[in-house]
């Protein structure tokens, strides 16, 4: 009877515990775009829409050599975005690949930061378009990538609830359209926060994210044969700590010049009050 109780007792355990995922076959990496600069004033491309800053493409370069030394094998997509679609540009050269935008991978709106974020309506005077980045990346947007004319979205969405769904379900559309091969989406802060959160929640992770805005962060999660996702990791480390930014901040105790001499600057000022 004891024995009976003790089997059963360990039955109801192994049905408890989660259904991990297997050894994964695709891989899906997710990254924030690079340090951006000023925006265009290009009358030909869109205005309000800044490219990278040096910076800000050394930073790509870096990730798409780390993907490189990760062994990387897929496609690479980007919010229609210069700084997001550059980033997966500069990448992709390392990888031998081409980028196709996508505005399934778009930031959102947000209603409550008064136009300051670029994705809002009123800050850009007209779409992207596929041949806008075939002009602006030679050779470098994939043949088959196609653009809807008004693709920008206008309404305001919650990155917990409808932003979050929004971006699984085009990251859910991209795995049945690509069947196999590693995934990389290159979007934004608030698009990263909102995608790694319905990763995390379906690689079985209570806690939320973190580092999502550091430029060119990357999160890698692992797909197995039936579709099971696992969390592989966070990184920013494949770039030196002067080179991490969160756009114009530099990261906390870098040993950047520029944010030590404003360190040392703010000291003398705090002992010269004292």
């Amino acid at each position: 009877m004891k024995m009976k109780h003790a089997l059963l007792l360990l039955l109801a355990a192994v049905l408890a515990m989660p259904l991990f995922a297997g050894e994964p076959v695709r891989r899906i990496f997710v990254t924030r775009h690079g340090q951006p600069g000023v925006p265009s004033t290009n009358p030909s491309l869109v205005s309000g829409d800044p490219a990278l800053t040096d910076l800000g493409r050394e930073q790509a370069t870096l990730l798409g050599i780390y993907l490189k030394s990760q062994k990387f094998n897929g496609k690479m997509y980007a919010s229609p975005y210069c700084r997001t679609v550059d980033t997966a540009v500069q990448a992709a050269k390392e990888n031998g690949c081409k980028v196709i935008p996508d505005a399934r991978f778009q930031e959102r709106v947000s209603d409550h930061r008064k136009g300051k974020d670029v994705p809002n309506t009123p800050n850009l005077s007209k779409c992207h378009t596929i041949e806008m980045f075939k002009q602006m990346f030679p050779g470098m947007i994939d043949e088959n990538a196609v653009l809807a004319e008004n693709w920008l979205l206008t309404e305001p969405e919650d990155y917990r609830t409808t932003h979050a769904a929004r971006l699984m379900k085009g990251l859910e559309e991209v795995m049945k359209e690509q069947p196999e091969g590693d995934i990389l989406i290159a979007s934004h802060a608030g698009a990263v926060l909102g995608l790694t959160l319905e990763l995390h929640k379906r690689a079985g992770f209570k806690k939320e994210p973190t580092g999502t805005r550091w430029n060119c962060c990357l999160f890698t999660y692992g797909v197995d044969k039936d579709g099971k996702i696992s969390y592989l990791g966070y990184t920013v480390k494949f770039m030196p700590d002067e080179k991490i930014t969160s756009n114009k901040k530099y990261k906390k105790h870098t040993a950047d010049p520029e944010y030590q001499a404003k360190k040392a600057k703010k000291a003398k000022r705090e002992k010269k009050s004292e």
